[in-house]
């Protein structure tokens, strides 16, 4: 298939100034089900240990000192907020962001999503040439061509998605946190061609929140499909951070994560949620099965509300069958 020009739906966006619509915070946990790396922008750097131990006499420390110093090889680090694990903010969003746009295809030659942070390619690409897993993932929507990236300071109409995320001079109306780490340890993994990172293992969960203002019915929904959810509060294993398209590295699998709405929290300045016989009314919180049960109507009205639009991807086992 080659290249196939598409009109991306784009308006004004909508106003910042006024509270319209569903307004309210998610407490959420992101759980590896695998190891995970996410990488810093800090490295630890190589130095010869017996330059060290020769400034360190010269300092007057005695032998025994200088043999308590740990010293460290080179490793990829992992990011940290004040000083613990975590995955920030960024990062959630990306992902996120890009799982739906990525899932947005053409109707009738027009989609409702720029790529601006979705890879587009611009041929198909051939086994071990660059970006040929990420197309046998999400098949042939990484081949439309959806024009220039929205940029609110050059036009001043958007996307859905970015009026959702935000663009460039446009802040958006979903904001995320930095999601740290709960008492997560890190271990060193040494993979292929050389690399040793700091890794999450199995089982990590880091925590952070999710701020939504002047939602639509059917966008909370697709906020939820961009976290893997379908039917329940708990997602399903969605790609994550570094390597994630790799289904193994040496013995370790990276990348697979699960989003979990561990709460959710309507403010006083929203409009009630009410939708398929379920009521919460402005400052109300909500947890639990229930909230297993909205996450569920919410997906299902997105899902209706975006019919023929929306083709939603199993991209791990597409990655485990790479």
């Amino acid at each position: 298939m080659h290249p196939q020009r598409v009109q991306v739906i784009k308006n004004p966006p909508r106003d910042r100034s006024k509270f319209e619509y569903l307004v309210g915070s998610f407490s959420v946990t992101i759980e590896s089900i695998s190891y995970l790396h996410i990488g810093s922008s800090q490295y630890a750097t190589l130095l010869k240990e017996e330059n060290i131990i020769e400034l360190l006499k010269k300092q007057g420390l005695t032998e025994e000192a200088i043999r308590s110093v740990v010293f460290e090889e080179r490793f990829l680090s992992f990011h940290t907020t004040a000083s613990l694990p975590s995955i920030p903010a960024s990062s959630v969003k990306g992902n996120i962001r890009s799982r739906i746009e990525l899932s947005f295809k053409a109707k009738e030659g027009k989609v409702r999503s720029c790529f601006i942070r979705a890879t587009r390619l611009l041929l198909p690409s051939a086994v071990g040439m660059h970006g040929w897993r990420h197309h046998r993932i999400w098949g042939d929507v990484v081949l439309e061509n959806r024009d220039q990236a929205c940029d609110f300071t050059v036009n001043r109409q958007v996307c859905l998605v970015c009026d959702l995320l935000g663009t460039n001079g446009l802040q958006g109306l979903i904001r995320f946190s930095d999601f740290v780490g709960d008492g997560v340890r890190l271990e060193r993994l040494s993979l292929e061609y050389g690399m040793d990172v700091l890794a999450a293992p199995p089982n990590s969960r880091f925590k952070g929140f999710i701020d939504f203002l002047n939602l639509k019915p059917e966008e909370m929904g697709l906020l939820f499909v961009g976290m893997g959810l379908r039917n329940s509060a708990r997602g399903k294993d969605v790609l994550l951070g570094r390597f994630k398209y790799r289904s193994q590295m040496k013995n370790y699998k990276l990348g697979r994560v699960v989003y979990q709405i561990e709460k959710l929290r309507v403010s006083e300045f929203s409009k009630p949620i009410e939708i398929d016989g379920i009521s919460l009314k402005p400052g109300q919180t909500l947890e639990g099965e229930a909230l297993s049960n909205l996450v569920n109507m919410f997906v299902t009205n997105a899902m209706h509300y975006y019919e023929g639009e929306l083709n939603i991807k199993d991209e791990v086992s597409a990655v485990e069958k790479l």
